[in-house]
């Protein structure tokens, strides 16, 4: 989140080597990493994926990303990473929660993955009635799920955290995450834009992604360097090195 991730680097952020030597960010639990979620998000998302490159630090898990509403009580929407109580997985829960009625974070679909300090790729595909999951550009599940609501919209004082679920839900998680071609952390697609086929068949396959991303991350930075509004900023956005999003379905 490029809101988020200043350079000069904060307490608690450096540098490490991704993927294929890409450039990374490790977030350690002295960073404190959030935005108001305006500046990243459309106001609601529908269908839409979720990709996160990560590489756990802490046997610990935590939350990975999260939008926690106004009062920083409950995640809209986030994903969690736990270990099991075996030990020997880590349980990746999608949560997706409408804060005007609940009051407790909702899981929306959780799946398992292997345990270790590795990086790792994780894709949650949310559709009408279920969420694919993809694991290193693997299909490793399905689980059918009924989103309340259908549209999901956000607090309007909504924040964004990296690496925690702000001051009072907390579950802070040390983690690296790549930078470049290889890491989308956030992603949600316009099918009225793009076939959302043959993006999935782009966002598995590494080696047709980097200078797509390159180039949506420098019109995105332009696009927020001149404070531009209108229909090319609900394209794309840019969240940060890593990270941008292409609208809402």
């Amino acid at each position: 989140l490029m809101g988020a991730i200043e350079i000069p680097l904060q307490n608690g952020v450096k540098f490490v080597d991704g993927l294929d030597g890409f450039p990374a960010f490790g977030v350690t639990s002295e960073a404190d990493l959030k935005s108001p979620y305006k500046m990243i998000l459309s106001d609601h998302l529908q269908d839409f994926a979720l990709i996160a490159t990560v590489r756990p630090q802490s046997s610990s898990g935590g939350w990975v990303f999260s939008v926690v509403n106004s009062l920083d009580t409950v995640v809209q929407l986030g994903l969690l990473l736990e270990p099991t109580a075996g030990g020997d997985q880590w349980n990746a829960t999608l949560y997706y929660t409408d804060a005007k009625k609940e009051r407790i974070s909702q899981p929306l679909a959780s799946f398992q993955v292997p345990y270790g300090k590795s990086w790792m790729k994780m894709i949650f595909k949310v559709l009408p009635d279920q969420v694919v999951f993809y694991y290193n550009c693997l299909e490793a599940g399905v689980v059918p799920v009924k989103k309340e609501p259908r549209k999901l919209v956000f607090d309007s004082a909504s924040t964004v955290y990296i690496g925690q679920a702000g001051p009072v839900l907390k579950q802070k998680f040390e983690v690296s995450r790549v930078r470049g071609g290889l890491g989308r952390f956030f992603f949600a697609v316009d099918k009225n834009r793009c076939s959302l086929g043959e993006l999935f068949h782009a966002l598995l396959c590494y080696d047709t992604i980097d200078i797509e991303a390159l180039l949506c991350w420098l019109i995105g930075m332009v696009l927020r360097h001149r404070k531009t509004t209108g229909a090319l900023l609900d394209i794309i956005l840019p969240l940060n090195f890593y990270t941008f999003t292409l609208d809402h379905l």
